[in-house]
């Protein structure tokens, strides 16, 4: 599980005997994981740019559509992460696999109950 901790009462996990330059690339490759998997949520949940508002050059909208695209990433990031982190204390391991076993498993059951219903009638 990856339940957030106390990085202060932990040190470090799985990093801890990384220094130097080693770190420094595996919270670099993290940083870069997030801003590619909010870069793929905006450009398949939100793809619309606003350039055809404008009537400007071809090469001035398409740097309009990209800051367009950054705001909307960056916003993404910040919605999914910061947000996310500060809102939600920090769980037990059972509350964790409460919530992860109870409400998953009766929304599956559901879910196939209702597919079930659908090819039959």
């Amino acid at each position: 599980f990856d339940v957030p901790e106390a990085e202060t009462e932990i040190a470090g996990g799985l990093l801890v005997e990384y220094s130097g330059k080693n770190l420094a690339m595996f919270y670099m490759s993290d940083a870069v994981k997030t801003i590619v998997m909010a870069s793929i949520v905006v450009a398949l949940f939100f793809p619309y740019g606003i350039s055809h508002y404008f009537d400007l050059s071809l090469y001035i909208n398409y740097v309009i559509d990209f800051a367009f695209f950054l705001i909307k990433t960056f916003t993404v990031i910040l919605v999914s992460v910061t947000i996310a982190r500060t809102s939600f204390a920090r769980l037990k391991i059972d509350q964790i696999a409460y919530i992860l076993w109870v409400p998953v498993t009766i929304t599956s059951i559901i879910g196939l109950l209702l597919l079930y219903l659908d090819t039959v009638l």
